[in-house]
């Protein structure tokens, strides 16, 4: 193929020919590809188990202050047999007994006995 071009320091055109193509081959090229891992990590799970606390009783506590209780006569209307403030107390039937006053509001109250 044949063009004109100007030649260098003059200014007349020259003719130069550049050699003809015979044969042009297709010829394919893999991109150059660098190998990219994708790795599919799962996040950590913590195992979390849930602890099962029982509700801590709290004890009754029993002030002690040294003083004398009231005594307070009682009229048992039925047997009493029973245990109040960690002491047994048992009386028959129609029987008057003095007993503290506490034990004796609630016998009172749970109509087994009344107050003298």
């Amino acid at each position: 193929m044949a063009r004109q071009v100007k030649s260098e320091g003059t200014d007349q055109l020259e003719v130069k020919t550049e050699p003809e193509v015979k044969k042009v081959e297709e010829v394919e090229v893999e991109p150059e590809v660098t190998k990219v891992e994708e790795v599919k990590t799962e996040p950590e799970v913590k195992k979390v188990e849930e602890v099962k606390t029982e509700p801590e009783v709290k004890k009754p506590t029993v002030a002690v202050t040294g003083k004398v209780t009231k005594k307070t006569r009682v009229h048992c209307v039925e047997n009493v047999d029973c245990i109040i403030a960690g002491n047994r107390y048992k009386f028959p039937k129609g029987k008057e007994t003095e007993v503290p006053d506490d034990v004796a509001a609630i016998l009172s109250s749970a109509k087994k006995a009344f107050r003298m």
